[in-house]
């Protein structure tokens, strides 16, 4: 009853704190504000704003509340993981200290959206337009081409949230961020149930919630958390199985790695590295080992095996045409090497690679180098982390290898997410190893090992919950492309007719504008009589030049803007802008 009656009192003072200070930073000090601007506040606010007085007061304004909103949220996530680590460290509900870090969690994502929603790449107005176009009842399809690049789970999820009225972009941000709050949740129930400890349950959670690249990705709209988290629950399902040989478990694996195949292509390395695990570790002989793999595999790729079918059927191809990548081999194995060290320092790689290599000779010293104990360790199960091991080493490969042949960004945070939540709970094992060996057998040298090894892994984390902070999104929903002067003039004057551009998707996320991509390199297609918008800001060296498409056809420029033009192609005559517009033009 007591536990009750704090946790009452606990939630009434977080209302009562938060009623005062709404009043005070949204009623209280803008009326100074407005005050000291006319001079009749306190003499010293009356200095400050008179010593600046050419500037508004709504600019004050704006000021004190982005102040306002920046500490309200490090104060709230403060708040979630002080209390989370409180619970802990008091041996209290282990499900509420992992509630605090999946509300800081989800608080974090939102937070960090800005104020054009969350960030939008190319493949984000891909998912975009197929949402939008499922909604409209047309099917799996884009304006400026079909939609087979990416499998059909991630904008059916959001057309499923369009049909209560929610906009793309908002059931995005919603689908990211619950995702988001269920891997923190996964992972540290995962690394709890492995090592048997609240600590280090609790790193895990903060592992994820502190992590750069899960949090970048769960800002943008983008697959990849979606993904992730299926990928985690696949493996530890598959681990499940491998230890207790319970079928559920491996028909719950079935279910997530179907769903991740659904979710990106690459889920196919998940469904190949399970089935090697099964095959590899898996209980029974080895014709029943082969006989599950088989099974497994077969089950989970099915429902991708249709979609794939779909796509020979609608573009002749297996997922849509793919252009030589730009990237060596040798460029991509260093690449790779280092964004993982990145994640344990993301101010500095190389500080990352010397934290990395300090974690992991600390381990060998306390666990493998010095004498071990004979026997099983009681809750370290190492063999429910088998199919992680083959994942991580399986992913970081096999995208190397497709990097180095299939056109797409350099290797990047984004690309290699996937294999950061499978690294945390391998450090968070290799950890828990470690302090069990040190209580076991209390030698000097193992202490110290395990200091060394806590000191990095705790300045790993500030690192990066201060990096994670620091991020911003981008993409089309950055100031730079949303205040686009072709995108906003375009918005005001939609041109009728045919429309090509070399950045047809932001044409259509900025200005709702149906766009089609001008012709590349390697392609037969050619300009047919309408519009050419160009944006100087996308270059895709995979396209035609703008200098090229000017000698090819016969183009006369209409508009020119400090990012971009809009052409002409060929006779206007019968298509065109119409007369409202042409009077638009001439007054402008």
């Amino acid at each position: 009853m007591n536990s009750v009656k704090r946790t009452a009192c606990v939630l009434s003072g977080s209302i009562v704190l938060c009623a005062v200070w709404y009043l005070f930073a949204w009623q209280v000090v803008p009326a100074l504000i407005h005050q000291a601007y006319s001079g009749e506040s306190l003499p010293i606010l009356n200095n400050i704003i008179e010593g600046q007085a050419e500037h508004p007061p709504e600019d004050y304004l704006a000021k004190w509340h982005r102040f306002c909103v920046t500490g309200t949220e490090f104060l709230v996530l403060a708040a979630c993981v002080v209390f989370s680590g409180i619970y802990v460290a008091r041996r209290r509900s282990m499900r509420l200290a992992v509630g605090g870090l999946v509300l800081a969690g989800v608080l974090l994502v939102v937070a960090s959206t800005g104020k054009y929603g969350p960030g939008l790449s190319p493949d984000s107005c891909s998912y975009v337009a197929c949402s939008e176009s499922l909604l409209a009842g047309n099917g799996f399809s884009r304006p400026w081409g079909e939609y087979s690049h990416w499998p059909p789970l991630y904008p059916s999820l959001m057309a499923l949230l369009g049909v209560l009225s929610i906009p793309p972009k908002t059931a995005a941000l919603v689908i990211n961020a619950a995702a988001f709050a269920t891997l923190v949740f996964v992972v540290s129930y995962q690394v709890y149930e492995i090592t048997k400890s609240r600590w280090f349950a609790w790193a895990g959670g903060m592992g994820v919630v502190c992590s750069v690249p899960l949090h970048n990705v769960s800002v943008f709209v983008w697959s990849e958390i979606v993904f992730i988290l299926l990928a985690v629950l696949a493996l530890w399902k598959v681990g499940r199985f491998l230890e207790t040989g319970e079928n559920r478990n491996l028909r719950a694996a079935v279910v997530f790695a179907a769903f991740a195949c659904l979710q990106r292509y690459v889920g196919v390395v998940l469904v190949g590295a399970s089935a090697l695990s099964l095959l590899l570790w898996g209980q029974g002989s080895v014709r029943r080992r082969f006989t599950t793999a088989t099974i497994f595999s077969g089950l989970s790729v099915l429902p991708l095996s249709v979609w794939i079918m779909r796509n020979v059927v609608v573009c002749g191809s297996l997922s849509g045409g793919r252009h030589p990548s730009e990237y060596g081999f040798a460029e991509n194995v260093q690449g790779a090497w280092t964004i993982v060290s990145s994640w344990f320092f993301p101010f500095s790689p190389a500080v990352g690679m010397l934290l990395a290599a300090a974690m992991t000779a600390t381990f060998f010293m306390g666990v493998v180098i010095w004498p071990r104990i004979e026997g099983e360790r009681p809750g370290l199960r190492f063999i429910t982390l088998a199919p992680h091991s083959v994942f991580l080493f399986c992913y970081i490969g096999f995208m190397v290898v497709v990097a180095s042949v299939v056109h797409f960004d350099p290797l990047n945070d984004r690309l290699l997410s996937p294999a950061y939540p499978v690294i945390l709970i391998g450090v968070l094992l290799a950890g828990a190893c470690l302090r069990q060996e040190s209580r076991n057998a209390p030698a000097p040298g193992r202490r110290i090992a395990l200091a060394v090894f806590v000191v990095c892994g705790v300045t790993a984390l500030a690192a990066s919950f201060m990096a994670v902070r620091e991020t911003t999104v981008g993409g089309y929903a950055s100031d730079s492309w949303q205040k686009s002067p072709t995108a906003l003039w375009l918005l005001e004057h939609p041109l009728e007719g045919k429309v090509y551009s070399n950045a047809p998707d932001a044409l259509y996320v900025l200005s709702s504008h149906p766009a089609m991509t001008s012709p590349s390199r390697d392609s037969s297609k050619s300009l047919e009589d309408g519009w050419l918008v160009w944006f100087d800001k996308k270059d895709r060296s995979y396209l035609v030049t703008e200098e090229e498409l000017l000698d090819r056809y016969a183009l006369t420029k209409e508009r020119e803007f400090a990012d971009g033009r809009v052409y002409r192609i060929g006779s206007q005559e019968s298509t065109g802008i119409g007369a409202t517009q042409v009077l638009s033009l001439l007054a402008d």
